[in-house]
């Protein structure tokens, strides 16, 4: 357990602590930085969101390690070495010396690029009124086909932001890693609306109340309450532990289909701390009301 012992540390836990106590110590957690980023803090006590994220992932098993390049490890050893070390010669960069430099000067404009891109994003920002984001094991044509699609299907909205983070729960390389990260921020902290997860996800997210209780809503909708008995979970909350139905299957909605949206069991649900939480009811009376023949 040593090498996890700075996860634990972050983390507020003993080590040996099981996935049980660390989902809802994680839970804890968020909420106290979402408190604290409503405070203007980025973190507490010197430790960030991105810190117990990451923490809770390795601890989880959710992490990913990438073996290196065998080639790469012998070079950097090199560095060390004779000559190389007399002279300050880097050996992996100077096998690689023309792609080094190409990708140096192709970064830095690059980065040009992205500075200019953000400042005009800044000055023409327009706020969105609604935040839509698909994730998991779930396949969009683009974002931009579901935002018009749910702009000409609900006219009250004038600017809809879509994200769609597709990756499945085993990470296979640093994108699948680095995916499983920014989905675990854009929930903590993203300030989305309606969210369409894989099964996967919803059990790993409704445990730590990320999802806003449908009960009420569902019925509302009419839903087929027999038919979503398997996503009622209890959210492991140390202060506040509850049980409650936090999704609804949409899986064959035409409406998702004419978005571009595609995956093999499809729940949506609406963030706990929905920004526009109207638009996000109305959008899904739009996509449960057509999951009916």
């Amino acid at each position: 357990m040593s090498d996890m012992k700075k996860e634990y540390e972050i983390m507020g836990l003993k080590e040996g602590a099981s996935k049980d106590e660390i989902s809802k110590r994680y839970a804890t957690l968020l909420k106290k930085f979402k408190a604290a980023k409503l405070e203007g803090k980025d973190s507490i006590d010197g430790i960030t969101v991105d810190d117990v994220t990451r923490a809770y992932n390795k601890l989880m098993g959710y992490d990913s390690d990438v073996e290196p390049d065998p080639e790469i490890l012998r070079l950097r050893e090199l560095k060390n070495k004779g000559i190389f070390k007399k002279l300050n010669i880097d050996p992996e960069k100077l096998s690689n010396f023309w792609t080094y430099n190409k990708w140096y000067v192709i970064s830095g404009i690059i980065g040009i690029i992205v500075i200019i891109s953000f400042i005009s994003s800044i000055v023409n920002r327009v706020e969105p009124d609604f935040n839509f984001a698909v994730v998991g094991e779930i396949y969009s044509m683009s974002d931009k086909q579901i935002a018009e699609k749910i702009e000409s299907s609900y006219p009250v909205l004038k600017e809809v932001s879509t994200v769609t983070m597709t990756v499945g729960m085993e990470a296979k390389s640093e994108m699948d890693v680095a995916m499983q990260q920014k989905i675990m921020v854009e929930m903590a902290v993203g300030g989305l609306d309606l969210v369409i997860v894989d099964r996967v996800n919803y059990d790993r997210f409704a445990e730590i109340g990320t999802f806003k209780e449908l009960t009420e809503i569902a019925e509302q909708l009419g839903v087929d309450m027999e038919k979503q008995q398997d996503l009622i979970a209890e959210v492991k909350d140390e202060e506040d532990p509850f049980t409650g139905l936090f999704g609804i299957y949409v899986t064959d909605s035409p409406f998702l289909k004419e978005c571009g949206i595609v995956g093999d069991e499809m729940i949506a649900t609406i963030h706990v701390n929905a920004k526009h939480p109207e638009a996000a009811f109305e959008v899904l009376k739009l996509i449960v009301k057509q999951d009916t023949p």
